[in-house]
């Protein structure tokens, strides 16, 4: 019998099921890196309002009273200021005045002051930027830090949980209930994110300004 060549045979198999092994790892941690990904942002294709309402879309943030915007004059830098959308939802803005701004989408209000000054100014181009959102959701009960959470884009409410440091090791993920004033009186709804954090496809839920997220806990 010829040993040598048996050996050799013997260790091309090996080697051949060293690669064939190590592939088979590389394939693993791919799908299992995708599903995870997937699993801690939700199916981003489809969206789902809370019943009582919330941001429609994904699309561009409306502006809201406390917001902090940077209004920036091409043709006029000494005009150029950051300031606060009033309490009635106004800007104080020169030469023109008040301006509504409330309600309306950063692109619509830049639009609408580039036209506003077209007679006032050579070069009425007019920049609109928000510094900082005004408005913002407490969390409380199964998370790692809660409190306040600043709102300044459509936000999910698996995204603030994120923001708040993820659930805690007694957190029902079950249970979690959003809490909003609608109509002078408080509405609560209860959502399960139990499959969003083990990869399931899940339709995002946006939460609104002002709205209290508390995350059962466990008592045992």
């Amino acid at each position: 019998m010829n040993y040598s060549r048996t050996y050799s045979h013997q260790a091309d198999n090996r080697v051949i099921l060293h690669r064939f092994c190590a592939r088979l790892l590389m394939l693993a941690t791919t799908l299992v890196l995708g599903t995870g990904c997937e699993g801690f942002y939700g199916n981003k294709a489809s969206m789902k309002d809370l019943p009582a309402g919330g941001t429609a879309s994904s699309g561009p943030v409306i502006l809201q009273a406390g917001d902090m915007v940077k209004i920036s004059f091409s043709g006029a830098p000494e005009y150029t200021g950051t300031q606060k959308v009033a309490s009635d939802g106004n800007l104080s803005l020169p030469i023109i005045g008040q301006f509504h701004a409330s309600g309306k989408t950063v692109g619509k209000l830049q639009s609408e002051l580039s036209d506003k000054y077209e007679s006032e100014l050579q070069n009425n181009e007019v920049v609109v930027t928000l510094e900082s959102a005004g408005t913002s959701v407490i969390v409380t009960g199964g998370v790692r830090t809660p409190g306040k959470i600043p709102l300044d884009r459509p936000t999910t409410l698996l995204d603030v949980i994120f923001m708040a440091g993820g659930f805690n090791e007694f957190a029902t993920r079950s249970k979690v209930r959003v809490i909003r004033l609608s109509g002078g009186e408080y509405v609560t709804h209860t959502y399960d994110l139990t499959g969003a954090m083990h990869g399931k496809a899940t339709e995002p839920v946006f939460v609104k300004g002002g709205d209290l997220i508390a995350v059962d806990e466990r008592t045992w």
